[in-house]
């Protein structure tokens, strides 16, 4: 093979390493970065009887919580992140190494929401406090509580069988 041939050959492998590594690297924050962890569709159910639809990531082992929403730059519209624990129990969380604000919504073992923290601090390493028993919690876009009219006493639908009506 000649000098020429072979640069052409290393040229078309590197140029077909460098397409993968890129396309891998779009596939990957074209779909939010989701985790392994897996999605479901959630409802919340106002007292009221507002419903609002969430399509959520789900954080259900330890290395998933640990991970939660780092580093994620956006969320997807009526999109977040749901933490479920095996039994109720007092929860602490972080916003380190978070870039977005959030919206953190603590949920009991009943599914009502017991105490929402709106509009996190990104990058804080102070911890937000559950202050009571939760089997869950969910994080959504900060402020879009309370847009949506979410408060404490409403409560969560999950799991839902198919994706419930966008309100």
């Amino acid at each position: 093979m000649s000098q020429k041939h072979q640069v052409q050959s290393w040229a078309r492998a590197t140029w077909r390493s460098l397409y993968l590594v890129l396309s891998a690297t779009l596939l990957l924050f074209s779909s939010g970065g989701a985790t392994a962890a897996g999605t479901a569709y959630l409802e919340l159910h106002g007292t009221g009887g507002t419903r609002h639809s969430f399509h959520v990531e789900i954080a259900r082992t330890p290395r998933e919580q640990a991970r939660g929403l780092m580093e994620r730059r956006i969320l997807a519209p009526r999109g977040g992140m749901l933490f479920l624990y095996p039994r109720a129990r007092r929860v602490h969380m972080w916003m380190a190494n978070t870039p977005i604000s959030l919206d953190m919504l603590f949920i009991r073992a009943d599914h009502s929401i017991a105490r929402i923290v709106e509009r996190t601090v990104p990058y804080s390493r102070e911890l937000i406090d559950s202050v009571e028993a939760v089997s869950a919690v969910l994080e959504i876009e900060g402020g879009l509580a309370r847009v949506l009219g979410i408060r404490a006493g409403d409560s969560l639908c999950y799991p839902c069988e198919s994706p419930p009506g966008t309100n």
